[in-house]
């Protein structure tokens, strides 16, 4: 009885106090840190973590989800002929969002704007379509893309820039592979010549326009094929472009053998090159399916640099992609398959590349 009415006072002396009983190795009014462990640690402000605390110093997810990352919108790799400073039309390739209108989007991206002088400006391109140009219309149909542009698209004031613009149309939309023609119309009506002379009664296809050359319409009765040189656009970047050339009576070897004889040349001017030794001549070609066989002179082999070999194959790879059903190219040299002088094995064929002067969007 004794012993539980003085356990009843020490209670009451406790509770009337406030304080608690000393504990071993931590003296009254020492800060207690036997609990910090299991603290909530959170910083007032910071809201990087939000939807996490940590316990233990390990971070713990709660009930709250993070915000999902936003899946990349998907593109598609479109080849558009832009301009340079000269006046040159330069083919580069694009990654714009897939969309219904992918056509017209390529097109869109070649009108003098803000938006798209900032998006090519480092890279020494420039639109092609003058300020203000819109698309009224475009659809296509059985091959031939039908395209109606405002008034704007005549606000120009230059052969050179008459040619650029007809030629850069014809041959951004014809990269498509349901383009094969295009109609232009200006106010929903066909025009028959421009202001400097270029027909566009007719439609218009990679066989009948010329690019980057002095004239734009291919005469009639001539054929015409394209050279790939090389041309510097600034001092950062030298693109690989087309030069059109005209011929009569020519089939495809006759063509394989004009553009090897013509690459083997120094171009006039100075302002374009070519990294083939002059002199290069094609010897004979054949066809098999898809491939070209191209057997070449030995003059080829008197070059050295890893970036002329590189250069030579893809003016060559470019060149024979306009010859129909080519894909691929196997090339010997004197009737033998060999390696280069920088390595390269041409005992296997190449495939004709689908990208060209691939740098704005990497």
């Amino acid at each position: 009885m004794k012993r539980s009415l003085c356990l009843l006072l020490v209670a009451a002396i406790v509770l009337l106090t406030g304080c608690a009983l000393p504990v071993e190795g931590n003296p009254r009014g020492a800060e207690d840190t036997s609990a910090q462990g299991n603290m909530v640690d959170v910083e007032e402000g910071d809201v990087s973590g939000q939807g996490k605390v940590s316990y233990d110093n390990k971070p713990v997810e709660t009930d709250e989800p993070d915000e999902p990352e936003k899946p990349e919108k998907p593109t598609m790799q479109v080849n558009i002929y832009y301009q340079d400073a000269d006046g040159y039309i330069i083919p580069v390739t694009r990654r714009i969002s897939k969309q219904e209108g992918i056509a017209r989007a390529a097109i869109n991206s070649l009108i003098d704007n803000s938006i798209n002088r900032e998006e090519i400006d480092y890279y020494g391109l420039y639109p092609v379509l003058p300020k203000g140009t819109r698309i009224l219309g475009l659809t296509i149909r059985e091959g031939t893309a039908i395209i109606d542009f405002s008034g704007e698209l005549l606000d120009y004031d230059s052969e050179k820039a008459e040619k650029c613009i007809i030629s850069s149309i014809v041959y951004t939309l014809t990269e498509f592979s349901t383009v094969q023609r295009v109609r232009i119309l200006v106010n929903g009506s066909r025009k028959d010549r421009l202001k400097f002379g270029t027909d566009i009664s007719e439609d218009l296809d990679r066989q009948n326009i010329l690019i980057n050359s002095e004239k734009i319409n291919v005469e009639q009765g001539m054929a015409k094929y394209d050279v790939y040189l090389f041309k510097a656009a600034n001092d950062r970047f030298s693109y690989i472009l087309p030069v059109s050339a005209e011929a009569s009576g020519i089939d495809a070897d006759a063509i394989a053998a004009r553009i090897i004889s013509d690459l083997g040349k120094k171009p006039a001017g100075g302002v374009l090159f070519s990294e083939l030794p002059e002199g290069t001549e094609l010897i004979g070609s054949d066809i098999k399916d898809d491939m070209i066989v191209l057997d070449i002179s030995k003059e080829i082999m008197n070059y050295g640099g890893n970036a002329r070999e590189e250069g030579i194959l893809r003016q060559i790879l470019y060149s024979m992609a306009q010859i129909e059903g080519v894909k691929k190219v196997k090339i010997l040299v004197g009737g033998k398959a060999t390696n280069l002088p920088e390595g390269t094995d041409l005992t296997e064929s190449m495939s004709i590349p689908s990208v060209i002067n691939d740098y704005i969007d990497k």
